[in-house]
């Protein structure tokens, strides 16, 4: 349920001491007699304000139900719930001219076009390889018995396309104006795929016919994970939150004696199946040298000066910089001691380094709060020793590095506006986004954090055999279903396309010993879907969630049932969190 803002709060306690306050100085005049008398003296108004202020704060906290307790647990066992979701989006690098290749590493900054005279500030996901390509044409024929995908890649002038694409080729399956065209992509590549071969024209080299898709893996995530936090619940969140980060997918390198040159390069993908897209595809549907992005940027907080009597402060984000920017993680605390070089060092307290050598026994907490202008949250930092007391810190000045996002502002970014370069980024030449940039959405606030913890526990203790708690887990991941009707209707469908969950055991053997496992059998419809793709989708979603979700030595294998057409999608076999066997 989405919570009430501040100054709803706010409004309703002035309005009290306005209007119900002259009515009970009617009835009781003896002892509220000047209740009632609206006040001209800007200093009573002042009090009355600051009056409404506080016992606004008051009833807010209260109808949270005292959120300390609920949120210090989350931070220890799921602090990914105390993280709102940024802004994201895709963008596309155009390849050099000169022909010349470009690595860009994970977290390379990308900025927007200043709006309000503020660049946002993205950071690309995973490293993204920018092949000196194009894509010249795409098509996908279907067939009686099947159909065969034909892309043709041009080069850049002086380059050889077959160098180019040596190591392998990233695309990004683009829907531009029909979300349905990518999942029928994506099953096609991953799941009909039966043979590929690549050709300069003259020569022809068959590759092998497995397709990776892209985002599973840590060094590709989307969002920054907590250590302490189940790697498997990165993979709901994102899908949930941003589905077309799981559109990407590599195809295998070329073999070192592939023998081809030139130019123009053509792949060919012989499909089991027709693919039966919804409309005929072209190059503006598969995207080459792409990758997601994210609102976030580091900075250093505005510093904190310790006071005796104080037990916390506000962490303030360089507010000369960007009124909207606000804290999504704090990464490292210090403190400063005047006339000693060696700063004091805080640990956070979730880190468990209390009784480690060496420690100081200083550490930090931080507790979120909604935010009392606009949306959000405000982050605030405490100060404890390793039995969780409050302390003073030695220190005369007290830092914090940051995490930041450009809040509310980035979503008002367009199609092509993140085209600008980052201050010391290794992005170069022209890039811009291709999608429209999902707006920032915060942490679930609200009186239902400790429910939330408490089923998480269960959920944790417990398979996944009952689709009602499948159903549960996957609605407690979707922050956007709260803040916004789409989504929550979107959300709505999902969850009634879930029909049955039942798991059955099954014995394997993994390097040569017996490992007892679960076969997790779906029953979904595809009116919760748009379509067979988008439970392929799902579902490869899904099954690499299983293999995180597993305990160690344990096996999984996933069948996905489609009710209406029969459909079913079979994966292999996975070790719980490993890859596939």
């Amino acid at each position: 349920m989405k919570q009430p803002g501040f100054r709803r709060y706010y409004e309703d306690e002035l309005a009290y001491l306005r209007e119900l306050g002259d009515a009970f100085s009617r009835a009781n005049p003896h002892i509220a007699g000047m209740l009632s008398q609206r006040a001209t003296d800007p200093d009573v108004e002042r009090l009355l304000e600051g009056f409404a202020f506080l016992t606004g704060k008051l009833r807010q906290r209260l109808d949270e139900e005292l959120p300390e307790l609920s949120h210090g647990l989350l931070a220890l066992l799921w602090p990914h719930y105390l993280r709102p979701l940024p802004a994201m989006s895709i963008v596309e690098f155009a390849p050099d001219p000169s022909g010349l290749p470009l690595t860009l590493p994970s977290g390379t900054a990308v900025a927007a076009q200043p709006i309000e005279g503020i660049s946002c500030q993205f950071r690309i996901c995973g490293a993204l390889n920018v092949v000196p390509v194009t894509l010249g044409a795409a098509t996908l024929e279907d067939r009686p018995n099947g159909a065969v995908l034909t892309l043709t890649l041009n080069a850049a002038a002086n380059t050889d396309a077959a160098a180019a694409v040596a190591g392998g080729l990233r695309l990004y399956l683009h829907g531009e104006r029909d979300a349905r065209i990518s999942p029928v992509l994506l099953r096609a590549l991953l799941g009909d795929m039966t043979a590929l071969r690549v050709s300069d024209g003259q020569h022809g080299v068959a590759l092998p016919p497995r397709v990776r898709q892209v985002g599973f893996v840590d060094d590709e995530a989307l969002l920054p994970w907590p250590e302490n936090s189940a790697p498997g619940y990165r993979l709901l969140q994102e899908y949930l939150a941003f589905p077309e980060r799981f559109l990407f997918v590599d195809l295998p390198p070329l073999p070192a004696s592939h023998g081809l040159s030139g130019a123009v390069l053509t792949y060919t993908a012989t499909l089991a199946r027709p693919a039966g897209l919804p409309a005929p595809i072209g190059p503006q549907h598969i995207r080459l040298n792409c990758a997601p992005v994210i609102n976030l940027f580091d900075a250093e907080a505005d510093p904190i000066r310790p006071e005796r009597g104080r037990i916390e402060y506000r962490v303030r984000p360089p507010t000369q910089r960007d009124a909207h920017a606000r804290v999504y993680a704090v990464r490292r605390v210090r403190g400063f001691v005047q006339g000693q070089p060696a700063p004091v060092v805080f640990d956070a307290f979730e880190t468990f380094r209390h009784a480690m050598p060496g420690g100081t026994g200083h550490f930090f907490r931080t507790h979120l709060r909604p935010a009392t202008v606009g949306r959000g949250a405000d982050v605030w930092l405490s100060f404890v020793d390793g039995a969780d007391g409050a302390l003073v810190p030695g220190a005369d000045m007290v830092t914090a590095d940051i995490t930041c996002t450009n809040g509310q502002l980035a979503e008002l970014v367009p199609i092509g506006g993140i085209d600008q370069h980052a201050a010391g980024s290794l992005a170069t030449g022209r890039f811009r986004n291709i999608t429209p940039v999902l707006p920032e959405v915060p942490p679930p606030f609200g009186s239902d954090a400790l429910w939330r913890l408490v089923s998480g526990l269960a959920r944790s203790l417990r398979p996944l055999d009952d689709v009602a708690m499948l159903r549960q887990l996957i609605a407690s991941y979707d922050f956007r279903a709260v803040q916004d009707d789409q989504a929550r209707r979107r959300l709505e469908l999902l969850l009634g396309g879930l029909r049955d969950v039942a798991t059955e055991g099954f014995d394997t053997m993994v390097r040569g010993i017996p490992v007892r496992g679960r076969e997790v059998r779906l029953t979904v419809d595809r009116g919760g879907f748009m379509g067979l793709g988008d439970v392929f989708l799902f579902a490869t979603v899904f099954d690499a969630f299983l293999g995180v979700y597993g305990g160690l030595n344990s096996a999984w294998r996933l069948r996905v049932l489609e009710a209406q057409t029969n459909t079913e999608f079979a994966f292999p076999t996975r070790l719980g969190r490993t890859q596939a066997l």
